[in-house]
């Protein structure tokens, strides 16, 4: 019963501030209060505005609290969330670069001499086309001078006045040379590379030569070095 009464007082008291104390021989003190948490911090800070104010009053100035900044050299201590986000991933390894830089060098030595080839056959278009309307033309001059036969061409105005505008060819220079008359029953185009081909054009041609002596009559032919046989149409 006594212990009861005794936790039943206490969770009463718990909470107020002010508690009468009593001495042994039964006199009443004056109230005594409790600090609080709350209370205990308004005082410290009481206390710290006193101790600022008797600092200003002394006549010496406010030391100054140094910036984190400072002490970092203008980096802060705390990570920001970017910081942290990215925290923890990992770059590559040597042994990573190396694989890449192989693949790559090998993808390279592949492509590039393959496209290489692209681009010389692209070249190489030029020359087979105007060659083809050099031949075309041949034939129909055949028809209207039967007895002039084939013509020779030695250049853009040559060719002009058959009705042949070269002007717009970049890779390579025409020629054709008419024989075996009067009247003219064979021609030889050439098609002469020039430096817009490649730096080094010499020795690089690409030929038809039309005999109706021979078989095949009309027959395709190149360097061979230069312009290899796969580059040029076929014998027709």
């Amino acid at each position: 019963m006594r212990c009861k009464t005794l936790l039943t007082s206490s969770v009463k008291n718990i909470g107020h501030p002010l508690k009468k104390r009593r001495r042994k021989g039964g006199a009443e003190d004056q109230p005594v209060q409790r600090e609080s948490g709350f209370i205990r911090k308004n005082s410290l800070l009481l206390r710290g505005r006193r101790n600022l104010q008797k600092w200003h009053a002394s006549g010496k100035k406010t030391p100054q609290r140094s910036s984190p900044l400072e002490k970092t050299g203008g980096i802060p201590e705390m990570r920001t969330k970017e910081m942290e986000r990215y925290r923890g991933e990992e770059g590559f390894t040597l042994v990573e670069m190396m694989v890449v830089i192989i693949i790559v060098g090998i993808l390279a030595a592949v492509a590039v001499p393959l496209y290489t080839g692209y681009v010389e056959k692209s070249k190489i278009t030029e020359a087979t086309s105007i060659i083809g309307a050099i031949i075309t033309s041949e034939k129909l001059e055949m028809q209207r001078l039967p007895s002039q036969g084939f013509y020779s061409a030695a250049g853009k105005d040559d060719f002009k006045a058959k009705g042949l505008d070269l002007s717009d060819t970049k890779y390579f220079t025409y020629s054709v040379e008419a024989s075996g008359g009067p009247p003219n029953t064979k021609f030889e185009v050439t098609a002469t590379a020039t430096t817009e081909y490649r730096s080094d054009p010499a020795n690089c041609w690409i030929k038809y030569t039309y005999d109706p002596s021979t078989t095949p009559v009309g027959k395709w032919s190149s360097d061979g070095t230069c312009i290899t046989a796969d580059m040029i149409p076929g014998t027709q």
